[in-house]
């Protein structure tokens, strides 16, 4: 009798008298090993007491995920990994992951799984060394023993995808991956990042590495475009060294150093600026400075205040070449007083992005902003405008993505056959800041050629009529107000 009709004649019967099929065990192996490859090693095993089909299927599965979530401590944890990879000798291992707290582990243990992986051709490998299960309060974080690479890692020669977090790199070690596409390390203590040897490297990102020293970082790959470098505050006082010809984009993010030496960003094109700064607006200017002459900046909120707020105390900030601008902003009154500002050292902005956020009173320094915007400008949108006019007149294009993000939401909810007239009445357009903001664009910007409007949070306006109405009117209410460039081109979409 055929396995399939054994199944179907021992399952139990239902409460509605119809026979339950087992029909996962129907599926072909390699579809049973990709959903495998989501299930962590320990849950796999008892995958061998379902069946005989079930009994060497685990062996096979190629992504291997381990956790210390259900081990009393790492000792045992280890031992079991010891275990489960003795058990499927021989076989291939493509993406392997650990997440352990790697204190009171013998060193030599997790060497002889770098071993055995770069045997087996490990393609993806991602370990986590600073992970801290079974803590009767999990809010204390303790530090971690530092867990030291071994030089067994570096030679193998298949890795496509290395993320490493709480660990150091032995100063004698080279990253010579000759297929390594991507390298995230993140709190990782590194003598020289040299990845001379990774040719095919396309994407870099390093979190809170090199803290308390240098960070150097050579990485001459043709093929890297995109690097992503995190530090923490504790970094402050020390230096970034950047060797990258061939970067096009670099995110800083959350805090940024006093000293930077950059030898070479000769591809680079955009800037992203994603800081979280508290009183440091001197660490802001250096690295503006050091990266000043890319094409175009993209400035988060917080990077906004810090930046307005430097000017608006200092006055002696030099210039800067930037042709595009993006900035993250909710088109507030205070935000477009913001900006008229920090264009003084953009003076040659030719596109000016507004990507509107829900913004929150995160910096130190905003309450002293709010008083200077109330005894300048006195909360006037003509008294802007008049500011806003020497500051714009090189913008030829202006681009607001997420336009009306803070108006449609959740509580606003329409379908067809609801009046226009209800449908937008709860935007009240004519008192609406955002608006008054495009009024003023249009008003200020002399030589504007384009405005382009994008509304991209329309997910709670179910109907596409219901969408193409407001649209619509949208679109008649902005090309009907003022502007003092006859030749602007204005879409609303």
């Amino acid at each position: 009798m055929p396995e399939n009709a054994k199944r179907q004649k021992l399952s139990p019967v239902d409460e509605g008298r119809e026979k339950a099929v087992d029909r996962i065990s129907d599926l072909p192996d390699s579809l049973l090993l990709h959903i495998l490859s989501f299930v962590e090693a320990h849950e796999i095993v008892k995958t061998s007491l379902l069946s005989k089909r079930w009994k060497s299927l685990w062996a096979s599965v190629t992504t291997l995920n381990f956790s210390t979530g259900k081990w009393v401590n790492s000792l045992c944890f280890v031992t079991y990994v010891n275990s489960f990879l003795m058990l499927r000798e021989g076989q291939k291992v493509c993406k392997f992951r650990a997440r352990f707290d790697s204190r009171g582990v013998q060193h030599v243990c997790i060497d002889s799984w770098f071993n055995y992986l770069k045997r087996r051709g490990v393609e993806e490998l991602d370990f986590d060394f600073s992970r801290f299960f079974g803590c009767l309060e999990p809010r204390i974080i303790i530090e971690p023993e530092k867990y030291v690479i071994c030089n067994s890692l570096f030679d193998c020669k298949v890795l496509r995808v290395m993320r490493l977090r709480g660990c150091d790199v032995d100063p004698t070690a080279r990253f010579c991956f000759n297929l390594l596409k991507e390298l995230r390390l993140d709190n990782v203590n590194i003598s020289t990042l040299d990845l001379s040897c990774c040719p095919l490297l396309e994407c870099l990102t390093l979190r809170h590495c090199n803290k308390g020293f240098t960070l150097d970082i050579h990485a001459p790959s043709t093929k890297l475009r995109n690097l992503t470098i995190i530090d923490s505050f504790v970094a402050r006082n020390e230096k970034l060294v950047l060797c990258a010809p061939h970067v096009s984009s670099i995110a800083f993010c959350e805090s940024c150093r006093v000293h930077y030496d950059m030898k070479d960003l000769s591809s680079l094109t955009k800037v992203y600026l994603k800081l979280r700064l508290l009183q440091d607006e001197d660490g802001l200017i250096g690295l503006i400075e050091a990266i000043g002459g890319t094409p175009t900046f993209v400035l988060s909120s917080s990077c906004l205040e810090a930046l307005a707020y430097a000017i608006l105390n200092t006055g002696d900030i030099p210039s800067f070449n930037i042709v595009t601008l993006e900035i993250q902003t909710d088109l507030s009154r205070l935000d477009i007083w913001l900006i008229t500002h920090v264009l003084r050292i953009f003076p040659y902005v030719e596109s000016l992005i507004f990507n509107v956020c829900t913004k929150w009173e995160h910096m130190a320094g905003l309450s002293g902003l709010v008083l200077q915007f109330s005894r300048r400008s006195k909360l006037a949108w003509e008294s802007l405008g008049r500011h806003f006019v020497s500051a714009a007149d090189g913008i030829t294009k202006v681009e607001i993505i997420n336009f009306l993000k803070n108006k449609l939401s959740q509580k606003h909810k329409y379908s067809y056959g609801d009046s226009l007239n209800n449908m937008i009445g709860f935007l009240n357009l004519a008192d609406n800041e955002e608006m008054k903001s495009v009024k003023l664009l249009l008003q200020s910007c002399s030589m504007l050629k384009e405005m382009d409007i994008k509304i991209t949070n329309m997910k709670h306006v179910g109907d596409s009529f219901v969408k193409s109405d407001f649209l619509l009117y949208l679109n008649n209410t902005v090309q009907r107000l003022p502007r003092i460039s006859k030749n602007v081109e204005i879409s609303v979409s």
